[in-house]
């Protein structure tokens, strides 16, 4: 089951999603909080795929979930982001000018995917050194656009560790 809430007039920060059947929730409100994202992850065991898109009261998000495949972080003020998402294969962070640090990455073991968009280069250099040390995948596809370059810049990392 698919579900897109965006724009919706009422909806405060305090508004929980709960589903045992929701496999997708694309959020898009001015309204929402990291509260409101941490319950709404609890309250769907089987979500696979989250986007939050335009939350502007992000600050300090953590996501927690075991079924969850795909984030998607669009557009948000957050300036800290802590992902312990141990089947996450794909994440993607667009337009997060605040953002400063991604917590908790090492434990994404299932990470095969990255895609950063405006997103400050020093983040993208410690995302990617987090995943090179604990060798999370065999390779890594890591996709970075910068409009100041206008390009983007697609790199697969083997990311395998030699002990």
């Amino acid at each position: 089951t698919d579900l897109s809430v965006f724009n919706c007039v009422g909806i405060t920060e305090h508004v929980e999603i709960a589903s045992n059947s929701l496999k997708r929730l694309n959020i898009g409100n001015d309204d929402i909080s990291d509260a409101t994202i941490c319950e709404t992850l609890k309250g769907c065991p089987k979500l696979e795929v989250f986007q939050a898109d335009g939350c502007q009261k992000l600050v300090d998000t953590i996501v927690q979930s075991k079924s969850l495949t795909t984030l998607i972080l669009d557009r948000s003020p957050c300036i800290t982001l802590s992902v312990d998402t141990p089947n996450l294969k794909v994440l993607e962070i667009s337009s997060c000018v605040r953002l400063k640090q991604c917590k908790n990455l090492t434990k994404c073991a299932g990470m095969r995917e990255i895609r950063m968009k405006y997103v400050k280069w020093e983040l993208r250099d410690r995302i990617l050194k987090d995943f090179k040390s604990i060798g999370a995948a065999d390779a890594l596809l890591v996709t970075y656009s910068d409009d100041s370059n206008l390009k983007t810049l697609i790199e697969n990392i083997n990311c395998t560790t030699n002990n």
